[in-house]
């Protein structure tokens, strides 16, 4: 920073860089202690991960024994199995229409394996074909010559991957138990049967999953109070909304393009859903200076744009000069001209949005903002005289700097977006504590001068400023090695969970864009090195999919502070999002107002430890839930009406 003013006085450029860099010292001086990461202990038998194709798997239907043909039901292998789903390989079991008769998919298996482990549930990854229909699964035994079967029906209307775990009460039979056939259980099948329409559906990673022994492991070093069993109530009513949603969420991606064209990393990412993968092009631009004037090598910034589109996103490219370049500003306004010609020479797929700026007023390079603000309103005329309907933004301040922020918006000859970072912390010393209070009032505890968002919406309507706010680089805790690992190791724990749905509850009226730091490295907390989801990436893809900009946000009260509400109304459904900001678990009461005749009631629970999203399809039909939320967990609660008659 160059200066900052606060009370009439203005600090001089040489006191803030000694602040900035004491600020630094202290930041490298106190690493986060490392946390416990926990992990499952339960025994595991895998029945199937489909590694090695779908030979084990057998067909039968009711035409097969008059012609010795399998009509009505297939299984194939999938190239892709599910994010989690344990390596590439999935399976896409298909049954075609019929107005009678039978068709089965099943998997011969051992139940005495099943007993030796304890088994108590069974769950694989699903991903439906989006419509109403269901197949059952049914558990088959056999004892003296006398079949027993327990089956259990598994909807198929959601498209995304996602994890079923049916524990063994939930598979019915009149006059049996599970538990007293276990060791003659020698099918899995999925069975359709009498009338049914044409439906397909992609599995991976089928198992059965035994009792854990362990104590769970607690997520912070600190003394935990124990569980007194009390009740969180939380009260709801739809009829009276306060406002709505603003935000979507993207990704940043600060890395080598061999990341980003991984196919696991691709489909974990194209699953993730987000609307932008931010691109820094100084990272990616090869630049050569030997003939006087620079000339510059976009291989790779067009191996990652066309990587970005591949998983569904749009490219959003931030425009900032290398340190080592060391370009006049005129050679940098060329090559922000060249880029964004570059990258829309086919006009069919032209890059729209360019961020101007990288954290100009921050580091050893930094500039003011006044510099920042005039540089940027000389690029933003160049790339619109090229192509005016880009959107051009910026200028991505290292913080929401009051001063900074209101400088440039009286000062900017117009921009498209205006955009700046949020990290809850820039040390290694806060607690956790601190990290939730940073989240909920959307202001940082340990940098100065900060604007909250909602004052900032203010701010900017006084200014007649009605532009997008993107948050282009947001995490929980700054701090990094050289290298630009994170040094927090609760970005990787389910602490990360819950801290994200608590600032997206607070961010969400009043910005339009978050991207999340980093998709590239595993230390940041969404995506590690194989392309597996940590704890972040499952509420994270819980707040995106039922909480979605636009949605009418309802009253929603909770008499436990470490329980956060929200509530919303979508087209399709009446959503409530349930937080546990606390190392114990929480049981909770829901009371809904404001619905109507229920046709169905459904959960999406964020499991212990964050390992995956539980879907139960069917509670209860009544406006009243019971919710146990575990450490630090998060689940999503569905309230869904008969759809309403069409307006003449």
């Amino acid at each position: 920073m160059h200066g900052f003013e606060r009370g009439g006085w203005r600090w001089p450029m040489a006191v803030g860089h000694a602040l900035l860099g004491l600020l630094l010292l202290i930041c490298l001086s106190f690493a986060a202690a490392p946390i416990p990461n926990p992990q499952p202990t339960a025994p595991v038998l895998v029945l199937d991960d489909f590694e090695r194709g779908v030979s084990k798997w057998l067909l039968n239907d009711h035409t097969k024994a008059a012609s010795g043909q399998v009509t009505f039901c297939e299984i194939l292998p999938s190239p892709s199995g599910a994010p989690e789903g344990g390596g590439k390989g999935g399976a896409i079991i298909t049954f075609k229409r019929s107005t009678e008769g039978w068709a089965t998919v099943s998997l011969p298996v051992d139940g005495k394996k099943w007993k030796a482990i304890g088994a108590e549930r069974l769950s694989f990854w699903l991903r439906g074909d989006g419509s109403d229909n269901h197949v059952e699964l049914m558990l088959r035994a056999t004892s003296g010559g006398k079949e027993t079967r327990f089956g259990v029906t598994v909807p198929l209307n959601d498209p995304q991957w996602h994890k079923v775990v049916l524990p063994f009460s939930r598979f019915k039979n009149e006059g049996a138990s599970l538990a007293d056939s276990m060791e003659q259980i020698y099918l899995v099948q999925f069975l359709k049967r009498s009338r049914w329409d044409s439906l397909f559906f992609t599995i991976d990673q089928i198992q059965v999953e035994g009792v854990s022994t362990t104590p769970e492991v607690a997520i912070t070093p600190r003394p935990t109070t124990p569980l007194t069993g009390k009740r969180t109530n939380i009260t709801v009513d739809f009829a009276k909304t306060l406002g709505a949603t603003a935000v979507t969420l993207s990704v940043n991606f600060e890395g080598d393009e061999a990341r980003l064209l991984d196919g696991d990393f691709q489909e974990s990412l194209r699953n993730f859903g987000p609307r932008f993968v931010r691109v820094k092009a100084a990272a990616l631009l090869k630049m050569d200076a030997s003939g006087g004037t620079p000339t510059w090598d976009f291989t790779s910034l067009d191996n990652v744009v066309s990587a970005v589109r591949n998983v569904g996103a749009e490219p959003f490219i931030c425009l900032s000069p290398h340190p080592e370049w060391k370009l006049t500003d005129e050679q940098f306004l060329q090559l922000c001209a060249d880029t964004v010609e570059h990258l829309n020479a086919n006009a069919e797929r032209k890059v729209n949005y360019w961020e101007i700026f990288d954290a100009p007023t921050f580091g050893a390079a930094a500039i003011s903002i006044e510099q920042a603000t005039e540089r940027f309103n000389r690029i933003r005329q160049r790339l619109k005289a090229i192509d005016p309907s880009l959107k051009i933004g910026g200028v991505a301040l290292a913080s929401a700097w009051q001063p900074h922020l209101l400088y440039f918006l009286k000062h900017a000859q117009g921009t498209d977006f205006l955009s700046f970072y949020f990290y809850g912390t820039h040390n290694g010393i806060t607690t956790d504590a601190e990290l939730f209070a940073a989240a909920r009032r959307t202001v940082a505890g340990d940098v100065p001068y900060q604007i909250a968002f909602d004052d900032l919406r203010r701010a900017m309507a006084q200014g007649r400023w009605n532009v997008p706010v993107f948050i282009t680089e947001c995490s929980l805790n700054s701090l990094r090695t050289p290298e630009g690992a994170s040094r927090d190791k609760r970005l990787t724990s389910p602490f990360s969970a819950a801290w994200w749905m608590s600032f997206l509850k607070a961010a969400g009226p009043y910005v339009n864009h978050v991207m999340v730091f980093n998709a590239a490295h595993e230390s940041w907390g969404l995506l590690d090195e194989k392309g597996r989801a940590y704890p972040a990436y499952y509420a994270l893809w819980l707040f995106s999919k039922f909480f979605p900009a636009g949605s009418a946000v309802a009253s929603a009260r909770s008499d436990n502070p470490n329980v956060l509400p929200l509530a919303v109304n979508t087209p399709t459904a009446h959503n409530v999002m349930l937080v546990n900001l606390s190392d114990q678990p929480a049981h909770c009461r829901v009371a809904a107002r404001g619905v109507g005749t229920l046709r169905q009631v459904r959960g999406r629970f964020l499991e212990a430890h964050g390992r995956g999203v539980r879907f139960e399809e069917h509670l209860p039909l009544i406006p009243t839930q019971d919710v146990t939320l575990p450490a630090y967990a998060a689940a999503v609660v569905q309230f869904i009406e008969p759809p309403k008659p069409a307006q003449q």
